[in-house]
């Protein structure tokens, strides 16, 4: 079996969940999910940023405690962020009327 088809295989299987769950979600659920991935994104980022400088100047070692204490403050602080932000992004006129969150419809 050639590589590639493997890979065909698994779009496929993520093309069949998209469509089983495109007809039972509403807009507000596709935003979430989008939202917490956004910040999962932005955690993961600022986390690495942070932790960059620690493992260059050998402040402690790759999967070390340090390295867990500071990924795991930075969850914390951004779980804090996203939780105060998300009234405020919803209760956002221009975003709620940009994505069509003010209907209800499944899409």
């Amino acid at each position: 079996m050639p590589r590639y088809q493997g890979f065909v295989c698994l779009s496929a299987s993520i093309q069949q969940l998209f469509r089983v769950f495109r007809g039972h979600m509403s807009k507000k659920d596709w935003f979430g999910i989008g939202y917490v991935s956004a910040w999962v994104l932005i955690w993961g980022t600022i986390g690495s940023l942070i932790d960059l400088p620690f493992l260059n100047s050998e402040i402690y070692l790759p999967g070390s405690i340090g390295q867990v204490t500071t990924f795991s403050v930075t969850a914390i602080i951004s779980v804090i962020i996203a939780v105060l932000l998300y009234p405020k992004v919803l209760g956002n006129t221009l975003i709620v009327s940009a994505l069509g969150l003010d209907t209800d419809e499944k899409k």
